[in-house]
This record gives C-alpha cells, sequence and structure tokens, in this order.
C-alpha cells in the first residue's frame, strides 16, 4: 500500500510540475505578446510625430531621439552645430534662424 502511495504522488509531482511548465510557458508568450505591442506602440508614435513635424526622414529619423547617434544634430535646436556640449561659443546663425527659412 505504501509503495503504491508513494507512486501515485511521484504521478502528481509530474503532473503539478508540468502544469507549472505550461502556466510559465503560457506567461512568457503574454509577456512577449505585450513587448511586441509595445514596439508597435512606439513606432506608430515616432511615425505620427515625423508626419507633424514634415522632416519626412532627414533630421529625426537617423537616430531616435537618442543623443550621440548620427542624429543631423534636429534634437539640438539647430544654429548651435555641434558646439553647445563641448560647451564652446554658439555659431552666429541667421537672423530668425528655422523659423524664417519656411517656403
Amino acid at each position: 500500500l505504501k509503495l503504491y502511495l508513494i507512486c501515485e504522488r511521484k504521478d502528481w509531482d509530474r503532473q503539478r510540475e508540468r502544469e507549472r511548465e505550461r502556466e510559465r510557458e503560457r506567461e512568457r508568450e503574454r509577456e512577449r505578446e505585450r513587448e511586441r505591442e509595445r514596439e508597435r506602440e512606439r513606432e506608430r508614435e515616432r511615425e505620427r510625430g515625423r508626419r507633424e513635424r514634415g522632416t519626412a526622414g532627414k533630421k529625426g529619423r537617423q537616430g531616435d531621439g537618442e543623443p550621440g547617434q548620427l542624429e543631423g544634430q534636429g534634437w539640438k535646436g539647430g544654429r548651435t552645430e555641434g558646439r553647445g556640449e563641448r560647451g564652446e561659443a554658439q555659431k552666429a546663425g541667421v537672423k530668425g534662424g528655422k523659423h524664417r527659412r519656411q517656403g
């Protein structure tokens, strides 16, 4: 009788283990799904931003907001042309800068 019980317990343990494994698998799947969703959302945001700014690439696209990549220095307010980071004097720049140069 004892032997039988031991065998049964082993079986239960195995079953429980399998269940846990399946649960973990499902959890991982869900996590991956969420991650993908977030990624898509971010991508959409970026696209929308680009459309609004009307710079269909050139500046905003090369890096996505992480300074220090080739980003056309677009994130630095123009005019500084790379000096801002090194703390040198600003470049002179056109009167009215970006705002006037439309059209």
